[in-house]
């Protein structure tokens, strides 16, 4: 008979030693994942790298413009305002007198609703001087700050006007503010301004329109 005792130790030695070999290898989890994403690195030329590099800052760059192309821009309140000034001289007894009609106008562009809470709207007149040739030029908003309006209207209910109220999406809702003015035709300028706010107080858009020759 041939001794088996010499193998049964190798075969014992052996299986220990395959054991000892799979107590001490790493387990699978988040060391091996990172030494092996450490070795696919280390065994990478230069340029591969940067190209990798270049490719997640064009992928980031692309990611932010989709964005504020398509999606910031919703988040905003789509709201736009204008205003046009129409007027006309009284042909029927009393004569002397002329009716000018700012029309203003609210529109949601977009495709989010909006609330306008109140409005503000207000009319200056001012005289300008007779001038036989040459130019002018009018700066609005410096006039806007240093006359007093002749007339400052708040507007808070939507019985008051339709300017004020809720806005859906694709809609848009003008209104009309006459004011008569009694005497001759003159050179006066004549222009008015409407804001149109939000629950929060914030500005939606503003309007204005003017002209000159007043009623002339």
């Amino acid at each position: 008979m041939a001794d088996t005792t010499g193998a049964s130790k190798n075969e014992l030695i052996a299986v220990d030693r395959v054991a000892g070999s799979a107590a001490t290898s790493s387990p699978p989890g988040k060391a091996g994942s990172l030494s092996t994403l450490a070795a696919i690195w280390k065994h990478t030329d230069k340029i591969t790298k940067w190209i990798q590099v270049a490719a997640l800052v064009f992928a980031a760059g692309w990611t932010f413009w989709t964005f504020r192309e398509t999606q910031a821009s919703s988040l905003e309140t789509p709201a736009t305002v204008a205003a046009r000034l129409d007027w006309r001289m009284s042909s029927a007894p009393p004569k002397g007198y002329c009716s000018i009609t700012a029309t203003f106008e609210v529109t949601d562009q977009g495709t989010k609703s909006f609330d306008v809470a109140y409005a503000t709207v207000r009319a200056w007149r001012t005289n300008m001087p007779a001038q036989a040739e040459g130019y002018q030029y009018i700066n609005i908003s410096d006039l806007e700050r240093k006359i007093a309006p002749l007339s400052n209207l708040r507007i808070e209910h939507s019985e008051d006007s339709p300017i004020v109220g809720h806005y859906a999406p694709r809609t848009s809702i003008h209104a009309g503010f006459p004011w008569v003015f009694y005497g001759p035709a003159s050179n006066d300028l004549f222009f008015a301004r409407i804001d149109a706010y939000d629950k929060s107080g914030v500005l939606l858009g503003e309007a204005s329109a003017w002209t000159e020759g007043m009623c002339n």
